[in-house]
């Protein structure tokens, strides 16, 4: 017997509205961590905001209701997921996988139920696991740089700077491989030679962030904020870059 296959209609799109929803809560997330920073900021001058106990309690937490709330939206997609394979009997798979392919040949919408399955797991362990150790990492992260700030009082503005400039990196490349790596398994299942490129170039840019590129600083509402390019590497992937490849996919 054949798998049951997910998308009789093009309209019907459990995996790619995961991902919108899911770049939609991480938006949220940044747009609103970005207020707090520039209100507590303000409370607490001078410090940075890696030491503000403030603003790390804040993100914590903030964090902690993006997480929930990813992990809702793949809940609801597995659902609609079942709720598909629900409508076909056993007995007409194989006839649905027929008018499936002749319908819409190709790509993201002739997947199959299992596929599409194993896809949104693989997207929901890297968004909803990879994100709780990512959030733990970090509260390590900021551990290690406010005893490195203790311990080396006297060390040079510019030595402490390029050491958190050096480091800040490692907090961001686990949960930016994991994305990567979702991308181009995803490019595997469909058999889409773009994502993986992506998915390439992606790693290519990271890895030169990583290693090469230094930290910049601006001034914004009269406060001074350093940028981490694996940082917006980062942050730019988890929304703009996940409702890209959902769009992307959307329209295969």
């Amino acid at each position: 017997m054949g798998d049951i296959i997910v998308y009789i209609s093009k309209k019907n799109h459990v995996l790619t509205d995961a991902l919108i929803q899911t770049a939609a809560v991480n938006f949220a997330e940044a747009l609103i961590m970005g207020i707090v920073r520039l209100i507590l900021g303000k409370l607490i001058v001078g410090s940075p905001d890696m030491l503000n106990r403030d603003i790390a309690v804040s993100g914590n937490i903030i964090a902690g209701i993006r997480i929930f709330l990813t992990f809702l939206v793949f809940v609801n997609a597995y659902g609609k997921l079942n709720r598909a394979r629900s409508v076909v009997s056993k007995d007409d798979y194989l006839e649905m996988a027929k008018l499936q392919e002749e319908f819409n040949p190709g790509g993201v919408s002739t997947l199959s139920s299992y596929s599409t399955f194993q896809l949104l797991q693989i997207w929901a362990f890297v968004l909803v696991g990879m994100s709780l150790l990512q959030e733990m990492g970090g509260a390590m992260y900021q551990r290690f740089i406010t005893m490195l700030s203790l311990s080396t009082l006297d060390m040079a503005s510019a030595d402490f700077i390029a050491i958190y400039n050096v480091t800040h990196g490692f907090k961001y490349m686990g949960m930016t491989m994991a994305i990567i790596i979702a991308i181009f398994a995803t490019g595997i299942f469909i058999k889409d030679r773009n994502l993986k490129v992506v998915a390439l170039v992606l790693m290519g840019a990271f890895v030169l962030a990583f290693a090469v590129m230094q930290m910049n600083t601006i001034t914004l509402a009269g406060r001074t904020m350093g940028i981490v390019w694996t940082s917006v590497i980062f942050h730019a992937l988890q929304t703009v870059g996940l409702l890209s490849i959902a769009l992307y996919l959307r329209s295969k």
